[in-house]
Parts: structure tokens; C-alpha cells; sequence
């Protein structure tokens, strides 16, 4: 009888987490988010000019970053690399390698890859 309850009260858990879960938002951007605006795109990489050295910080080597095309998809890619473009230190690049996609369905409450 004991494992029967503590089944239902973690279902019951489980079940509440999981109605949190879908009122949130798997991205969300604000606009102290942005780091820059895309300046380039090859094959497999989008290159971001860095709007100032103190978000330049933030964008490191192999960290994850996502790049909103629109309300529902997103651009999923990894920085690569991060260089200042100019002589006087005044154009700050991200490049992204990109490894996937992200459409999210708004009407269905889906996410695919």
C-alpha cells in the first residue's frame, strides 16, 4: 500500500511540473539579450557583429547560441570564435557554427528539430 501512494503522489508531481512546464517558453529573448546583428553568412556559419565590448564578454568560445529568424524558428549553432574586426578595436565579431534547427508550433505546443 505504501509504494502504491508514493507512486500516485509522484505521478501527481510529475503531473504538475509538467502543466508548468508547458505555460513556459522554451526561448525567450529580451532585448538587453541581443548581443549584435547578423553581418554575414557562409554555408554553415553566421558571422555577428557584437554590439559592445562588455556583451563581447558574454558571447565565449562554445557557447550555445541561438539566432531568431522570425516568431517560430530559431538558428541553434555554437560561437567558434570571437575577434575584434578593426585596427581601433571598434568592431567586435562573433562567428557561429551552426548545428541545427529550432521550429517551435505555437498551435500545436510542439518543438522540432
Amino acid at each position: 500500500m505504501r509504494e502504491n501512494k508514493k507512486t500516485k503522489a509522484n505521478d501527481s508531481k510529475t503531473k504538475n511540473q509538467l502543466k508548468r512546464l508547458e505555460n513556459q517558453k522554451i526561448f525567450q529573448f529580451d532585448e538587453e539579450d541581443t548581443v549584435g546583428h547578423v553581418f554575414e553568412v557562409t554555408t554553415a556559419r553566421v558571422h555577428i557583429r557584437v554590439d559592445s565590448l562588455e556583451k563581447l564578454k558574454g558571447a565565449r568560445v562554445d557557447r550555445l547560441a541561438a539566432i531568431q529568424l522570425n516568431e517560430n524558428d530559431f538558428l541553434i549553432g555554437r560561437v567558434e570564435k570571437v575577434y575584434e574586426s578593426s585596427s581601433d578595436n571598434s568592431n567586435h565579431v562573433a562567428v557561429i557554427g551552426l548545428i541545427g534547427s529550432f521550429l517551435v508550433d505555437r498551435k500545436k505546443r510542439k518543438a522540432k528539430f
